[in-house]
């Protein structure tokens, strides 16, 4: 059975992968190794947990650099990339799959990558603001905004070490919330 740290090891050997590819990739090493086959929902479950830990992250098709028409058969497609968090391992016999699949590195356009990921970021500070602003002093609710604020910090302090000096600019941003939560609990 493949780890959610293994599906990262997948990913961050191809630079960017559809979830398609990890089935087919997952399916291959387990052929090779002898094991059986992981249902697709439990990859799919895999790799949405692996999202949620920011150990994978969503792209596009428009993040990736020269992309052939070939990939572009489905322009809605999502790609996986290696997240924030990620501490990838590589699953035994990944490389010969990958020989096998005839699958190989893309390459990331980093500027687009931090656009996207500044702009999701922006959009999240923007968001908790307006909570803040429209909270009344009371303790759940505080407590609430609390929480929230301490996961964007978090967010913001791994986009920052993932990719370094890409999002200073949204420093400020993030540490005006942290004024207006004090001063929102002071009055």
């Amino acid at each position: 059975m493949i780890s959610e740290k293994e599906i990262a090891g997948i990913i961050d050997a191809l630079g960017a992968v559809t979830l398609g590819e990890i089935k087919e990739i997952v399916h291959e090493i387990e052929f090779l190794n002898e094991d059986t086959n992981t249902p697709s929902e439990e990859i799919e479950r895999l790799c949405a947990k692996a999202k949620s830990k920011h150990w994978a992250e969503i792209i596009t098709h428009k993040e990736i650099e020269g992309i052939s028409p070939e990939d572009l058969q489905n322009p809605d497609e999502e790609y996986f990339i290696l997240g924030a968090d990620a501490f990838p391992e590589y699953p035994p016999k990944l490389s010969e799959a990958l020989d096998i699949l005839k699958l190989h590195k893309r390459e990331l356009d980093r500027e687009k990558i931090i656009h996207r990921f500044a702009r999701r970021l922006k959009m999240k500070i923007k968001h908790l603001s307006n909570k803040i602003n429209e909270s009344q002093k009371d303790g759940k609710a505080l407590k609430k905004l609390d929480k929230q604020y301490s996961d964007l910090l978090n967010l913001y302090y791994d986009y920052d070490s993932w990719i370094p000096e890409a999002f200073s600019e949204l420093e400020d941003d993030v540490l005006k919330l942290a004024e207006k939560l004090e001063s929102l609990k002071k009055a």
